[in-house]
């Protein structure tokens, strides 16, 4: 009894379907402009529906950007802070003590000027004259020891930033470059007076070719005296302080 019953109301509703369809299909052939206006309306609906969703999307997304970059902001700001704060934070005497520190250790002054005056002294062999493998020898290993200087001393400031006053840093890489520039200007006087000095003591050697190698060798030495003048004064300046 029941399933017929059910039957009964499932066939019911197919009838009902059918005649709803009927009733549409008979209005759009009687009024096919107002229908075309109602296809219309449910499409454009649609399309707003859609668009009110991404507007909303794209919303949360330029604000989620937006937090992003002011966080990145804010974090940068933060790490600036801390570094002028550390900065900010060193005692001016601790400061100078570590300035000095650094520029005289491990080497002072009167070490630098005793390799300069043991490879200018090595420089003083005569390759052509009286050539002696034993002191051409001690002339490239003294050499060698001004690159080594040069290496040691290319990043003197780079780890002194964390316990240096902002002056007292901007001071020790100054020292630095007068410090570079008179071991290369050393270490180019040093080679030229060895390669060009024999050729000037040679007795045979033309005029013209002394006469050039010797402006050769005067400007090498002014650049190493300018350059040596400029690294003692600014040794002398932070040591003396």
């Amino acid at each position: 009894m029941g399933i017929k019953n059910s039957e009964s109301k499932h066939m019911q509703q197919e009838s009902d379907n059918k005649s709803f369809f009927k009733k549409i299909t008979k209005f759009i052939k009687q009024h096919p402009v107002i229908s075309l206006i109602i296809l219309l309306a449910l499409f454009l609906g649609s399309l707003m529906s859609g668009s009110g969703e991404e507007s909303q999307n794209n919303s949360a997304t330029k604000t989620a950007k937006s937090k992003s970059i002011s966080s990145s902001s804010e974090d940068t700001s933060s790490t600036s802070s801390e570094t002028e704060s550390s900065s900010s934070q060193v005692n001016e005497s601790d400061s100078i003590k570590e300035l000095k520190a650094v520029v005289s250790t491990p080497m002072t002054k009167k070490n630098f000027l005793n390799i300069e005056q043991g490879v200018l002294d090595s420089a003083q062999y005569n390759d052509i004259d009286s050539p002696n493998q034993s002191e051409a020898t001690q002339f490239k290993s003294r050499v060698s020891n001004i690159d080594t200087l040069i290496s040691n001393n290319n990043n003197l400031a780079d780890s002194e930033s964390e316990h240096l006053t902002d002056n007292d840093f901007n001071t020790l890489k100054s020292y630095q470059t007068k410090l570079i520039d008179y071991l290369n200007a050393l270490h180019d006087y040093a080679t030229t007076y060895q390669t060009d000095n024999p050729v000037i003591q040679k007795a045979d050697t033309p005029e013209d070719t002394k006469t050039e190698f010797q402006d050769e060798l005067n400007e090498s030495k002014q650049t190493f005296e300018t350059a040596k003048n400029d690294w003692l004064t600014a040794y002398d300046s932070i040591m003396n302080q």
